[in-house]
């Protein structure tokens, strides 16, 4: 697993592409970001994380993620493979 911090969404998607060619199978990708509503001050409000042979399913994972979000006041979730995001952006 690999946790990365998201600043902006062009790094972000810079990091996608550095982890769709290391040609390792497909990379199971968890980012979650607070809610304006759950921030308070100046804060990292976006991180992910990079699951090669993860544990748990995509769906279970989600899960997770949204009970944590419940128990903070809110956050934005998205799990999903790099190969979908590869593919959306037709790589």
């Amino acid at each position: 697993a690999v946790w990365y911090p998201c600043f902006t969404d062009e790094q972000t998607e810079a990091i996608y592409l550095q982890f769709l060619y290391l040609d390792v199978g497909d990379i199971l990708i968890a980012d979650f970001g607070l809610t304006k509503e759950s921030v308070v001050g100046a804060s990292l409000q976006r991180s992910a994380l990079a699951l090669l042979r993860p544990p748990t399913t995509e769906q279970r994972l989600n899960e997770m993620l949204q009970d944590l979000a419940q128990l903070i006041g809110g956050a934005d979730i998205k799990v999903f493979w790099i190969s979908q995001w590869s593919q959306r952006r037709g790589f």
